[in-house]
């Protein structure tokens, strides 16, 4: 989270030298505004940040140049200005002065401001342009930049694209834009306020009073990309770019994508959101952010996670009361963390980055699964606070039998390379693996295990699989431990079972005896505060994070969603998970309402 951050800590630059994490057409709907004009849009409104203005009567377009029909900047803004428009006031390039300044004045150019979210004479990046899509990104850049930019530098001091402006908010969004294209940039204080001779319109010079101004740079590699990426209309500033960057021997500098953290500012108050993604990481303001739940993880860095079935070590003690075997859960512990150690080195990586950073860590996650199955067979109520004790004891257990074998392991085959580098060289001599506890949901591994998944409790007696999109049918599950204890205790009757499959609790089934109720609860029996309880229980001796849901009914209210992420911060937990029933038209796990259940 923002607020553990410390100075000195790195975060990772979404420069990602592709389009940012949304697929789909350029035209869907899902990109705002801007879907139905895409690059020209974006080039003619770049243009007119660039040099150009908007108030209440029309837009200005300005050029320096003497001849605007020899010039393809001034032309393709004419081009697309007279064939998609259709205005009556279009008259094309007019001249200003005898110096060369030429204007291009059209009333749609104001109604394009406007339909950006910005006011009259207002210069600043918007949400609505935020939101456009790449083809957008790349016509405003371009015509910023070809308006507005310049190339400087040579061989010997070094080559860069620069754009100067007196409001380091607009640089800032730029640099944003220019990182969702893959294009690092900096922002440098270029000089003070004062006064300064510019053209007084009247073939001679004046002085003005100028404000203090930024400077965005790109350089390095970063050059490239934007050629690439974005590029110039205006032939003067790609010839020149293109020429250096061809007398160059070498190849250009790598870029860094990690920046330092210096402070954290307060900015207000800001509605916040949960989002559905397609893919695992999303742009922030221009900073990588991952929305994976149980491992934070390095750029390129890999998961690389296990599970053990919990109700697998039980024993029966000598007055046959069930316990767990201690000593068969950590043999099962150590060989579990050899294994995982393993596959760092016998996995194939698909791309070299992956490999040397995954194995400069060597990052493991071994956890648990089966954790309500245990519940139930040592008659242990999933909210109650002996369970809590147990799952600090049983966590606790695990890490530490786990970083043992870490241990032996670093002096055996030697410490993970980033070792001397981490907090664990304080207090150890030796380690092999940077973490080595983890909870993962473990949806698909406890269907194969028979088990039920990760830490959280039963979800239902029946439940129903609905995987249609993945294997086109239903899968119904009946938990085969109550119907053994049903039969046991002689309250089984197919009528009951039948009762049972329709509802997502049993606690107001007076067939089953009020002492099987109370340890079979079910997802939506327990409170939020307990969901929240036991991830924290186990998040105590975890060395990554805990994958866990927090089911909720459908009258659920955002008051109740805000209770369960304060409680969750306030406990510890490094994230949270929070999902209504209902909340969509189709969901992965439900009861069995219209089937029939064969029993």
């Amino acid at each position: 989270m923002a607020r553990d951050l410390v100075e000195g800590d790195q975060l990772i630059l979404d420069c990602t030298k592709r389009p940012w994490g949304v697929t789909g057409g350029e035209n869907d709907e899902k990109w705002g505004w801007c879907h139905e004009g895409r690059f020209m849009t974006g080039y003619v409104l770049g243009n007119m940040f660039g040099d150009g203005f908007w108030g209440r009567t029309g837009g200005v377009l300005y050029s320096w140049n003497e001849d605007t029909s020899s010039n393809l900047r001034t032309r393709v803004l004419e081009g697309f200005l007279k064939n998609q428009i259709h205005r009556s006031d279009f008259k094309g390039w007019q001249k200003v002065n005898s110096q060369g300044r030429s204007k291009l004045k059209l009333a749609w150019l104001r109604e394009l401001a406007l339909s950006a979210g910005l006011k009259v004479g207002e210069k600043k990046i918007t949400p609505e342009i935020e939101k456009c899509n790449p083809s957008f990104y790349k016509g405003f850049l371009q015509g910023l930049f070809d308006a507005d930019g310049s190339v400087q530098g040579n061989l010997e001091h070094g080559v860069s694209i620069r754009l100067s402006q007196s409001n380091k908010e607009f640089l800032q969004g730029t640099q944003r834009m220019l990182l969702r294209l893959g294009i690092y940039s900096k922002i440098r204080f270029r000089r003070p306020a004062g006064m300064r001779k510019f053209p007084d319109g009247k073939e001679g010079f004046k002085e003005y009073p100028t404000k203090k101004q930024w400077e965005l740079i790109i350089s390095r590699e970063n050059l490239d990309h934007y050629l690439t990426m974005v590029g110039f209309y205006d032939i003067d500033k790609a010839t020149r770019l293109t020429s250096l960057l061809k007398k160059y021997k070498r190849e250009r500098y790598k870029q860094e994508t990690i920046c330092t953290f210096k402070r954290l500012e307060y900015a207000g108050v800001e509605d916040v959101y949960d989002t559905s993604l397609e893919g695992h990481y999303f742009s922030a303001n221009g900073f990588e952010v991952h929305n994976c739940g149980e491992v934070p993880l390095y750029y390129y860095e890999s998961c690389n996670l296990g599970s053990l079935n919990l109700a697998k070590f039980v024993k029966m003690n000598g007055k046959k009361k069930p316990e767990i075997d201690w000593e068969t859960f950590g043999k099962a512990i150590k060989l579990a963390v050899h294994f995982l150690d393993n596959v760092i080195d016998a996995n194939k990586y698909p791309i070299p980055e992956i490999e040397q950073i995954s194995k400069r860590t060597r990052r493991i996650g071994l956890g648990v699964m089966g954790w309500a199955d245990l519940l139930v067979t040592l008659n242990i109520p999933y909210d109650s606070k002996e369970a809590l004790e147990l799952a600090k004891e049983i966590m606790k257990f695990l890490t530490e039998k786990a970083r043992e074998e870490s241990q032996k392991l670093g002096e055996l085959r030697g410490d993970f390379p980033d070792f001397k580098d981490s907090i664990w060289v304080k207090k150890y001599t030796h380690l092999r693996n940077a973490t080595v506890s983890c909870i993962a949901p473990t949806g698909s591994i406890s269907i194969l295990a028979n088990c039920s998944s990760g830490i959280e409790p039963l979800f239902s007696i029946v439940t129903v699989r609905n995987l249609e999109y993945s294997l086109g049918t239903k899968l119904v599950d009946i938990n085969e431990d109550f119907i053994g204890r049903a039969i046991k205790d002689g309250f089984y009757t197919e009528e009951l079972i039948d009762k049972v499959s329709r509802s997502y609790s049993i606690q107001n089934i007076e067939e089953i005896p009020k002492e099987v109720r109370r340890v079979y609860v079910t997802a939506q029996d327990i409170s939020p505060e307990w969901h929240v309880q036991m991830q924290a229980a186990f998040q105590a001796y975890t060395d990554n994070a805990v994958s866990k849901t927090v089911n909720l009914p459908n009258l659920a209210t955002p008051h109740d969603v805000e209770q369960i992420y304060q409680l969750a911060w306030k406990l510890g937990c490094k994230g949270i998970t929070v999902f209504r029933d209902g909340c969509k038209g189709k969901q992965v796990f439900t009861t069995c309402r219209e089937c029939e259940v064969d029993s």
